[in-house]
């Protein structure tokens, strides 16, 4: 058992720190808004050109809903004592028949998938604002 004490010390970060923990991980949520509501989903991901780039099956949801308001999310820990989060917003296109070298570019780019089947649809997420806090504090084992 871990009891954490309730001195929690909260660090806002800076865009450049938060850029810099999206590009280490390739796991996040991308959060969105169907029909019945807020909705997040699980997505292996990359930065290409500032972008957030992910790939899901032929049958996602996010093929069927508006991407003009999403959030992305991702968070871990350095240590048992210290957590971060980071949380992009912004909007993100399927970009998966898109013409151009550009969206070229975005395709040919490695994203290690996790879930099985095939991974045919891609989207690019704009994004427009991001922020991030790290948490600190003091854990002690109970047990």
């Amino acid at each position: 058992m871990i009891e954490v004490h309730a001195d929690a010390v909260v660090e806002q970060l800076g865009e450049p720190e938060c850029e810099s923990l999206l590009a280490i991980t390739n796991f996040g949520r991308i959060g969105f808004c169907d029909e019945r509501g807020p909705m997040i989903l699980p997505v292996n991901y990359v930065i290409v050109d500032g972008e957030i780039v992910f790939r899901t099956d032929a049958t996602t949801v996010l093929t069927n809903v508006s991407m003009k308001s999403v959030a992305f999310e991702i968070d871990g820990w350095e240590s048992a004592s210290v957590a971060w989060s980071v949380v992009a917003r912004g909007h993100a296109l399927e970009v998966t028949r898109a013409l151009g070298a550009e969206y070229d570019d975005l395709r040919s780019a490695h994203i290690p998938v996790f879930a099985p089947g095939a991974k045919s649809h891609w989207f690019a997420m704009d994004v427009e604002s991001i922020s991030g806090r790290r948490i600190t504090t003091e854990v002690t084992a109970v047990g």
